[in-house]
């Protein structure tokens, strides 16, 4: 960073390519392969952030629970709000202090992780906004993966949580020290999930049609 200016949240894209940046100059900075392309300035103060796949839009949501995205090709105009056939489906909620922020693999979902446990999602497709929620209260959401209609969460108590979307079933198993980064990996029907305890556990699920999903042990 220039100037003693020092980042606050980062985000990159799944291949890696395009890099966001928070700052305490209160500026989203884009890097695509290490080369900025620009600066959002005078942005509210943001709690997380996250690039959709292929790179092209950039989401932030500040504490006030309002969400923005930018075009990064773009850099000019306003945040976008997302569409769909019908209507335009603002992005904007205030919602409890949110921590955490991802898209899903094809950029249609957005979700967002806060401090009472609870995680919303919205979909460009549809007209309405899903909420799940851990067993526990006030075990705030650091850490989100979403893929199709799998959902799993990390918090910083001790629950690792898994939906499925359709059917809003909880699956949730202890994960001393907190749960910091998540990934699914569909294709093996794996979640990677790094905790506060040193750990890095693979856990294999089985989210089939015909039954609701379930996580075995790591």
């Amino acid at each position: 960073t220039e100037n003693a200016v020092r980042v606050i949240h980062c985000a990159f894209s799944p291949d890696g390519t395009v890099e966001v940046l928070w700052n305490t100059n209160h500026e989203i900075c884009v890097l695509s392969n290490a080369v900025k392309v620009f600066n959002l300035t005078n942005v509210s103060a943001v709690a997380a952030l996250a690039v959709e796949p292929g790179g092209t839009n950039i989401a932030a949501v500040s504490y006030d629970g309002l969400i923005s995205l930018w075009n990064r090709f773009q850099p000019g105009t306003r945040p976008v709000t997302w569409t769909n056939d019908t209507s335009t489906a603002s992005l904007s909620s205030r919602m409890e202090f949110p921590l955490s922020l991802c898209f899903d693999e094809t950029g249609t979902q957005l979700a967002v992780g806060t401090t009472s446990g609870k995680v919303t999602v919205w979909n460009r497709n549809a007209p309405h906004v899903a909420f799940f929620r851990t067993n526990a209260a006030h075990e705030g959401i650091i850490s989100l993966a979403l893929h199709s209609n799998l959902l799993a969460a990390g918090s910083w108590g001790t629950n690792l949580s898994l939906w499925d979307t359709r059917a809003t079933n909880l699956v949730s198993l202890p994960a001393p020290g907190g749960t910091y980064a998540l990934h699914l990996e569909p294709a093996q029907k794996l979640l990677l999930s790094a905790g506060g305890d040193g750990r890095l556990c693979l856990w294999r699920y089985d989210a089939s049609n015909a039954a609701p999903v379930s996580l075995d042990s790591p």
